[in-house]
């Protein structure tokens, strides 16, 4: 091989070489912004997955308080005949409206946030709740309606929206569970 053969030589060689050497820099540069993103991802996923954590058991506890304080409202034989005696029939179903609202404003905050942070069937599971808590609601205002009106003490709502309370609720727990024990995915978008 001759002198100028060889320099031609070495400088292919060079020039090869430096090839390499920029698409490594390249592929480097890739698989390490892949890597950025997919623990970007990954940290997301699980900061969401604790904020829906959080979400939701916020407003189970919420709601099953409000529950209980419907529940609380329900009147016996006794109330029933006090309210006959004195008439204050209007001024109970008033008091009781009144705070059966108040009673649900911080459900229905607690609700928002769920469906804010989704995924749907969850958001859709505790839409289904608030209807049901607003049955029971209805259920127990319809009580408090004076007996001349025909208000049948509204007992048998009350209690069919109870039990159809308790299976909405056993559905918002079994949605709410799928996504707390699924391993974040790096290749579906984020907040599914």
């Amino acid at each position: 091989m001759s002198p100028k053969d060889q320099g031609v030589a070495a400088v292919v060689a060079a020039g090869v070489a430096g090839t390499v050497t920029v698409a490594d820099s390249f592929i480097g540069v890739w698989v390490g912004r892949r890597q950025v993103r997919d623990q970007a991802k990954v940290e997301h996923e699980q900061w969401l997955r604790g904020q829906r954590q959080e979400a939701f058991v916020d407003f189970l506890a919420l709601w099953d308080e409000a529950v209980t304080q419907l529940d609380e409202r329900t009147l016996n034989e006794y109330e029933i005949e006090i309210l006959d005696q004195e008439d204050v029939w209007d001024t109970a179903n008033e008091a009781v409206a009144e705070q059966m609202h108040r009673d649900r404003i911080p459900v229905a905050r607690a609700a928002e946030r769920v469906t804010m942070l989704g995924p749907r069937p969850v958001a859709l599971a505790a839409t289904a709740m608030m209807d049901a808590l607003e049955d029971l609601a209805t259920g127990i205002g319809a009580q408090y309606i004076p007996p001349e009106e025909g208000s049948g003490r509204g007992l048998g709502m009350y209690w069919q929206a109870q039990e159809t309370s308790s299976a909405r609720r056993e559905a918002f727990v079994a949605e709410a569970t799928k996504p707390l024990q699924t391993a974040p995915d790096t290749k579906q978008p984020s907040g599914t």
